[in-house]
């Protein structure tokens, strides 16, 4: 083969000429006995977040008729396993005698001349060509054929050997680092939910509290909002019923006023989640909402073009992504509308699918909004938005915590039970210095996380850097006295020259 350009000794070929590439299959599922023997049998599945380099087994064996009745082989230890569709390019070694279903074009290398975890690497490296060579409209797929055509570039059988040990101990550094930015990244998010710990127990302003003098009690601030809550009333009465009195108003007002506080249920000393500072009180959220609600319950007409329509995929990062979501009509918007109509200032949390996510809306446009994301209309001269916000963060993460302890996950959160969240109540002031406390944390977190995030990708980086040197020649020194690829090659042909003949002579006896 061609070998310009590359180091002395080295050799351009494919993969064929490497060893022997093998098909995978599956025998047929409705045969029971074909399954749960002995022979470890592979899937594309089975590499989803496999992170080992070696293979024994994946999560079903397949019996010895199994074997026969279907197209799998069985293959030997050290065969390189290249997963072909369903993604392309998961790569390992067998640690064993095994075998795959057809989501695999697999390489059983001629291993007395290949070091089978140089191919291993060679082939990790090259999952962009393999994806090049592949064809298929609903999904990708490389053929056996077009699998054997990929190009390899050889190096003598030592200098594979120097090659894979250099890259392995560069690689092992490389983990070393990932390991501590993980653990970095880990205790990032730890600090940031002790910092809504601190915040929502008192700690956080305990001094600043300290040092002020004339602070509004939770009482003075319910009283408020009682008030708040007459003039809310009495506007949406009015829209609702523009052609009564003003009496009947009064009454009806009264009259929905009295329910909602009479419906008011009294906190019990055990639901309450921690201790709080002497000057405040816990509340229920229903008591400091207008409104707490959710999206439509059924899925609409999708438009090309018309009223962004948001579900929980478009809230991430405190914000609201306009960028991918979809579209409905501004007659379904109006309709939608009057069940749930979001306003600058409104606080929004994903309740189902991906629990947890919120926002503060402040953008410039109509929306609205799908079932799976709550909506809550705080009071706004007497609760602030981001407070808010950061509490119910604060709640998730709890109650998450407390799943977790249980061996569960939180599957969804009910407006019923978002009423009826216990919230620690205290002055609109210290509302708003705790905000501040808290973003001034979060910013730091945020320029820490940054450099996690950039470093985990810098690693990355390196790692193709790495590989990149390693297939060019340029990772180890060559010693002109190892045995040139060009030779492996040969003797590689010769011995599956020699396999072919004895196959003839099987096949006539």
């Amino acid at each position: 083969m061609k070998n310009s350009g590359l180091p002395k000794g080295w050799a351009e070929t494919v993969v064929d000429k490497l060893g022997y590439v093998v098909s995978g299959g599956t025998p047929s599922t409705r045969v029971s006995d074909n399954f749960g023997g002995y022979i470890s049998w592979v899937t594309p599945a089975d590499l989803t977040g496999y992170k080992g380099k070696y293979i024994s087994r994946g999560k079903r064996n397949i019996t010895i008729k199994g074997l026969k009745s279907s197209s799998a082989k069985l293959m030997p230890k050290n065969s390189i396993l290249f997963s072909s569709r369903a993604p392309i390019g998961y790569t390992v070694i067998a640690s064993n005698r095994i075998c795959t279903n057809q989501g695999f074009k697999s390489l059983i290398p001629c291993t007395e001349n290949i070091y089978s975890e140089y191919i291993y690497y060679y082939l990790q490296n090259s999952k962009q060509i393999a994806e090049s060579f592949a064809s298929g409209t609903t999904f990708k797929e490389i053929s056996g054929a077009s699998f054997k055509k990929l190009p390899i570039k050889l190096p003598p059988l030592n200098e594979q050997k120097r090659i894979v040990t250099k890259i392995e101990k560069l690689f092992s550094n490389l983990d070393k680092s990932d390991q501590h930015l993980v653990h970095l990244e880990k205790q990032l998010k730890r600090y940031r939910q002790s910092v809504l710990k601190s915040a929502f127990e008192g700690e956080l302003t305990r001094e600043w509290r300290e040092d002020q003098a004339d602070l509004e009690t939770t009482d003075e601030l319910l009283e408020k909002i009682k008030i708040e809550r007459i003039e809310y009333l009495k506007q949406e009465i009015r829209k609702k019923f523009k052609d009564k009195t003003e009496k009947w108003i009064a009454d009806k007002v009264k009259k929905e006023f009295d329910k909602f506080y009479n419906g008011l249920k009294q906190i019990e000393d055990k639901e309450k989640p921690y201790n709080i500072p002497k000057e405040w009180n816990w509340v229920r959220l229903d008591e400091l909402s207008k409104k707490i609600t959710d999206g439509t319950h059924h899925t609409p007409t999708y438009v090309s073009e018309g009223v962004s329509f948001i579900s929980v995929k478009d809230i991430r990062n405190k914000k609201i992504n306009f960028e991918n979501c979809k579209y409905i009509s501004e007659e379904e918007h109006n309709e939608l509308y009057k069940r749930c109509n979001p306003e600058n200032n409104d606080v929004l949390i994903t309740k189902s699918g991906t629990i947890g996510r919120s926002c503060v809306v402040q953008v410039d446009r109509d929306f609205s909004l799908f079932v799976s994301v709550a909506l809550i209309k705080p009071f706004l001269n007497l609760l602030n938005p981001y407070y808010l916000m950061y509490r119910l963060d604060n709640y998730i993460f709890m109650t998450d915590i407390q799943q977790t302890i249980k061996g569960g996950v939180i599957k969804n959160l009910h407006i019923v039970d978002m009423r009826q969240l216990v919230f620690p109540l205290l002055s609109t002031k210290e509302q708003h210095e705790i905000v501040k406390e808290i973003e001034k944390h979060f910013s730091i977190i945020d320029k820490l996380e940054a450099v996690v995030q950039k470093s985990i990708k810098e690693s990355k980086r390196l790692r193709q850097s790495i590989l990149k040197q390693a297939f060019e020649g340029k990772l180890v020194e060559q010693d002109p006295n190892d045995e040139s690829a060009t030779i492996l090659l040969k003797k590689i042909a010769k011995v599956k020259e020699e396999y072919k003949k004895e196959m003839k002579k099987g096949k006539k006896k």
